[in-house]
């Protein structure tokens, strides 16, 4: 139970108890033992917090104090816009209730997000910092809190597994924004390999897994997210093509949710690609994973842009048509993903 002065108010991501509440006469959190476990953000202020529903479930917001030209409608748009992208993905909100903190940012450099991070200590809980200056017309479908909503459904998993929790959510931010109709197909695919191109030419010192465990100490980001990211759509392919489009990547990343999101319960990534290939009744999700954790190139792409049609020239992406998957290339960009 927090004690805090008139005016005063808290932005926190944790449950509350209301029978307890009730008899104390004010607010009374129960938190889970991982609250203590995991890193958390909270804010404490002169604030209101504000309540967006969304199908499935709703996402309460905080404001700090500062100055920023946003309004609350643009807001409860852009929060809407972004949740329901990731929906495309789970078929409904990641957790039921999503708490936010919104921190002004004196300028994003052109940019409306300048930076966001998703905590799960006693609650999902996602900071983001808004910058000041964007305007309501700006916000709906950029990637950076879309990134953030995404990490709510995935499987708490070691640090060393960032290829995996950092990877998959890579990927998906820009195939949930094409079903989301936030943008073409095309620019999807080129987003993708211009991220992807980032991350290829970052790497080949160590191996992924080297570099994943060692992430914040190299500055391998790109390297680790992309390198993940690659292995995704190398993952979404090969499945696709095995069960010839009945099950895909998306099927995997439900059924982990809805098995594994536990909070606070690490489990190693390659367990879940083990369960993957169960789930799927296949043999090549672990292997697959393995083989790109071992290798210090980047995982190779040149045969799932060959068979989905995806030509490059001069760093520009064109899809062209006749190749052998297009249909599965166009269906991943598909709502539904089907």
């Amino acid at each position: 139970q927090l004690d805090l002065p008139p005016g005063m108010h808290a932005a926190v991501g944790w449950s509350r108890d209301i029978l307890r509440s009730n008899q104390a006469a004010g607010t009374v959190y129960a938190l889970p033992a991982h609250a203590m476990a995991l890193h958390a953000r909270v804010a404490f202020g002169r604030f209101t917090e504000k309540r967006v529903q969304v199908a499935g479930g709703d996402l309460v917001y905080a404001t700090l104090d500062a100055p920023h030209r946003a309004t609350d409608a643009g807001i409860a748009r852009w929060l809407t816009v972004g949740m329901g992208a990731v929906a495309q993905l789970f078929g409904k909100p990641p957790v039921s209730r999503t708490h936010l903190i919104l921190q002004p940012h004196v300028s994003g450099r052109g940019r409306p997000i300048v930076y966001g991070r998703a905590t799960l200590s006693g609650g999902p809980m996602i900071h983001v910092m808004l910058s000041g200056t964007t305007t309501d017309a700006e916000m709906p479908g950029e990637w950076i809190t879309i990134h953030e909503m995404l990490h709510l459904g995935m499987p708490t998993t070691n640090l060393e597994d960032r290829w995996f929790g950092e990877g998959f959510v890579s990927y998906y931010q820009e195939v949930v924004r094409a079903r989301a109709g936030i943008l073409t197909p095309q620019q999807a695919w080129q987003n993708l390999h211009s991220w992807m191109e980032r991350g290829r030419k970052s790497g080949g010192k160590a191996t992924l897994a080297e570099e994943s465990r060692l992430m914040n100490n190299r500055y391998a980001y790109h390297r680790v997210y992309w390198g993940g990211a690659a292995l995704a759509l190398k993952l979404d392919a090969r499945i696709r093509r095995a069960t010839d489009g009945r099950r895909s990547l998306d099927d995997v990343m439900r059924h982990l949710h809805d098995r594994f999101i536990t909070p606070g319960t690490p489990i190693p990534a390659l367990d879940l690609m083990r369960h993957a290939d169960a789930f799927l009744g296949v043999d090549f999700c672990e292997r697959m994973a393995r083989d790109a954790l071992r290798s210090r190139s980047f995982p190779d792409l040149r045969q799932v842009y060959a068979g989905f049609g995806l030509r490059v020239a001069r760093g520009r992406v064109t899809l062209v048509g006749g190749a052998p998957l297009t249909h599965h290339r166009d269906a991943i960009m598909r709502p539904g993903g089907k």
